[in-house]
């Protein structure tokens, strides 16, 4: 038990060391909500991906399979598709095609 407290108390100092260090960046709001806009795209698809992907995998995946049970297995083939199709096909036809986004 000792040891348990001890790791979760070195996981937290490491946790404010990293807001510590952090807020000595922030100069502004615009600092604090835009990253000072230094962030990379890669950065930004990535946040964005795993934030959908989270609440949707935490929240609504769970209570549709406590609600439907097994035949609910449909969504996760569902979810593979949907996540491998626009990150593998989508840039390659877009390729083909000569399109540009605003990325």
């Amino acid at each position: 038990m000792i040891t348990k407290i001890i790791v979760l108390g070195i996981y937290v100092a490491i946790l404010f060391l990293i807001g510590i260090i952090a807020s000595r960046r922030v100069k502004s709001m615009s600092d604090y909500y835009l990253g000072g806009k230094k962030m990379g795209f890669w950065a930004v698809a990535f946040s964005a991906r795993a934030t959908g992907e989270s609440g949707w995998l935490l929240i609504g995946l769970t209570g549709m399979g406590a609600i439907a049970g097994y035949s609910g297995y449909w969504v996760v083939a569902g979810e593979l598709l949907g996540f491998l199709y626009p990150g593998n096909l989508w840039p390659k036809s877009s390729k083909e095609c000569q399109t540009a986004t605003s990325l």
